[in-house]
């Protein structure tokens, strides 16, 4: 084992930010290399500046390191260009930021993947690691590699290349697996893994029950774990069997048809589950949050305190992959919240808080933990802000809870303009919503006002870009009415891909000719010069849009793709369509296939052996609603009651507002199941739309 670190350093001073590459910071935490740690390399396929600044990335790093003693955790990030000519020039092999060593040398190798775009950097740091790419040629003693995070839901495209996918939440999983991982390589007793047996007399749908995480003793009996050494493949196989949430690509077989439509996902072998359930935590307010978070030496995206006071989202827009595959919704108390915000304030000296969450202004406590946080900061020059408020009913407390908030600028999410399409895409949001939010921003001391829209939604017609056209005129015009000659009124418009898990996942893109066209007239109808359009980049959405519902077959682009040179996809100065299309060529693969083809309804798509949580019946059944132009309104303490999404009612805080409804505040666990009134309705409306779905889609 040797310091990499001694042999980069004379090199740094050639290198864009070269700090990124050192590590060293406040509040790193480098452990010794003793033969007793499971040595886990916690990699993020895309730049420092971008992976520091994510919540899932620094949340496990820290857990690993505080609360494991037979765990160790590093860092490595997707190296830029000019970084990766002195590794290859120099033979020198991608390590990590705590102890400078060869990610080869670690026991498992994780990857965060946040999106589509990063695949070509995910082999490319494997390569620089020299691990072999394929999972299938890795030898025994190679590095087991994992993947995660939200954009592991579609695993699909990197199956020939990662060993395994942990899905969903990963703060109770993957401190067992590595457990597990290391009870195989022979650094961890057996007994280490007694923490997760089940407690046979506990229920799961006790309501006062505690949760805990557990492996299927069972296949871990059985394998011989322990008393015989397993070969790598056999150990991916116990995984499979015995770890939730753990999906083995090399467990399934996929059929395809003449059609090149995959006809069926079956496992290999006994005890592998049909369908892999992801992992999510039953409690947010219990679980562990890093309060002493590391201080990075150069400038990040998210350069601030953040506490994640919410997960998950009953909004339950038609176009959003997080809203569907983050159930149920649980969030942090005010008391929790506070408590955080004076710790990480203490330890890191950050003058900003942001409280992160899909949509913040859902939380039931949300005045109450602003006015907490206000008393506790006030005169001390530490500002909080709210990235994520909904704009119908909470912006009419603007000034309460917003006092002490630093007034730079408030985002605005409603997509479109156009009402017929928000009733398309389930946004219940109205006209007069936006222009009173608008208003009381404007009125309140906000400088600017962020509004995120989309081009391409299904059935989008001219007529509903002329009204998101007219919208954002009227907003310049009303600043102007009310004095606000200096608001800047700023217009991100990316391109609609269509997401797994989402009652859009049949649709088809808009063509790019008609997407350019949509584009032409919204920047021609936009006149205010206070109006700052931005629109997304062609490139990176084709590349979502193949990746985000592709199947095993894309590995093999993917591979080409890479070793013709395509690198951070994600950055528009980097992605190569070119290159991508000649990738796809020689693979003999369409591009139009997974982008521009409708799904049918009883085609088996390539991510039907993952289960979030979210039933597909729900998610077709809301993309007919769609074209009915129908609401479906948010579950949760709105309506109030269960619509039967498929997430277990029993876990989830539907009706947390309403006292007589059971919801124990610590363990968030429901006592009965309190429906919906339109609960039956919708269950009876079932047969139309199987009508309606008949005459509108193929």
């Amino acid at each position: 084992m040797t310091n990499v670190l001694t042999q980069v350093e004379k090199h740094l001073l050639r290198l864009k930010t070269p700090s990124q590459y050192m590590g060293g910071e406040v509040n790193a935490v480098v452990q010794e290399w003793r033969p007793s740690r499971v040595r886990f390399a916690l990699c993020f396929p895309d730049t420092y500046a971008i992976g520091m600044s994510n919540q899932g990335f620094r949340v496990l790093y820290h857990l690993l390191n505080e609360r494991y003693e037979d765990l160790l955790c590093e860092r490595s990030f997707a190296p830029w260009p000019d970084m990766e000519q002195v590794l290859r020039e120099n033979k020198i092999p991608l390590y990590s930021l705590e102890n400078y060593r060869a990610l080869s040398e670690f026991d498992c190798v994780g990857f965060s993947l946040q999106n589509e775009t990063s695949y070509t950097n995910l082999l490319n740091m494997l390569d620089l690691a020299g691990i072999s790419l394929h999972a299938s040629e890795r030898l025994h003693r190679e590095p087991i590699v994992i993947a995660g995070g939200t954009g592991a839901v579609t695993p699909e495209p990197l199956g020939e290349f990662v060993d395994c996918f942990l899905l969903g939440e990963g703060e109770e999983v993957l401190p067992a697996f590595l457990h597990l991982l290391g009870v195989w390589r022979g650094r961890l007793p057996l007994g280490v893994l007694d923490q997760y047996r089940p407690e046979p007399a506990l229920s799961s749908r006790d309501v006062y029950a505690a949760d805990q995480f557990t492996l299927d003793f069972k296949w871990i009996q059985s394998s011989g774990l322990g008393t015989r050494a397993l070969t790598r493949q056999e150990f991916l196989l116990l995984c499979s069997r015995a770890v939730p949430g753990c999906y083995v690509p090399s467990m399934y077989e996929v059929a395809y048809d003449v059609h090149g439509l995959i006809s069926s996902i079956k496992p290999k072998a006994e005890g592998v589950p049909a369908r892999v359930k992801k992992n999510s935590l039953g409690n947010l307010n219990t679980a562990y949050y890093p309060t002493r978070q590391i201080l990075p030496y150069c400038e990040v995206v998210q350069d601030r305190v953040t506490i994640e006071v919410m997960r998950g989202c009953t909004e339950g827009c038609r176009y959003c992959q997080a809203g569907m595959i983050d159930r149920p919704q649980r969030y942090r108390t005010p008391e929790t919240v506070l408590r955080l915000a004076k710790e990480l304030v203490r330890n890191t000296g950050y003058d900003e808080i942001s409280l992160l969450s899909l949509s913040s202004s859902d939380h039931p406590q949300l005045l109450d933990m602003m006015k907490l946080l206000q008393v506790e900061f006030a005169g001390k020059h530490v500002s909080v802000a709210l990235p994520s408020l909904r704009i119908n009913d909470q912006l009419q407390h603007l000034p309460s809870i917003t006092k002490n908030v630093r007034k730079g600028g408030l985002t605005m999410a409603p997509e479109t303009g156009s009402e017929r399409l928000r009733r398309v895409i389930n946004k219940w949001i109205t006209q007069d919503d936006l222009i009173n939010g608008a208003r009381a921003a404007m009125t309140n001391g906000y400088t600017t006002i962020k509004f995120y829209m989309m081009i391409g939604l299904p059935t989008e017609t001219e007529d509903d870009i002329r009204e998101s056209a007219k919208l954002l005129n009227d907003m310049a015009q009303m600043a102007r009415t009310l004095g606000r000659k200096n608001m800047d009124i700023n217009v991100t418009v990316s391109l609609f891909v269509p997401k797994s898990f989402t009652p859009f996942q049949w649709e088809p893109m808009m063509p790019r000719e008609q997407i350019e066209r949509h584009a032409s007239l919204l920047r021609s109808l936009v006149k205010a010069r206070s109006i700052r359009l931005r629109l997304g980049d062609y490139p990176t959405s084709w590349l979502e849009a193949i990746f985000s519902r592709g199947d095993r077959k894309l590995s093999a682009a993917i591979e080409v793709a890479w070793r013709m040179g395509c690198r951070f996809d994600a950055w528009d100065e980097h992605c190569r369509l070119d290159l991508w299309e000649q990738a796809m060529r020689e693979v003999g693969l369409s591009a139009d296939f997974y982008i521009h083809r409708e799904r049918g309804h009883d085609e088996v798509l390539p991510w039907d052996m993952i289960s979030v949580g979210t039933n597909k019946r729900t998610l077709w059944d809301e993309r007919v609603r769609s074209r009915l132009e129908e609401y479906t309104r948010d579950c949760s303490g709105h309506t109030p009651g269960c619509v039967a999404c498929g997430i277990d009612p029993l876990t989830c805080r539907t009706g947390i507002d309403q006292p007589e409804d059971g919801m124990d505040s610590k363990m968030e666990r429901r006592a009965s199941v309190r429906y919906a009134p339109e609960f039956k309705t919708r269950v009876a409306q079932r047969k139309q739309l199987d009508q309606v779905a008949q005459r509108v889609f193929r």
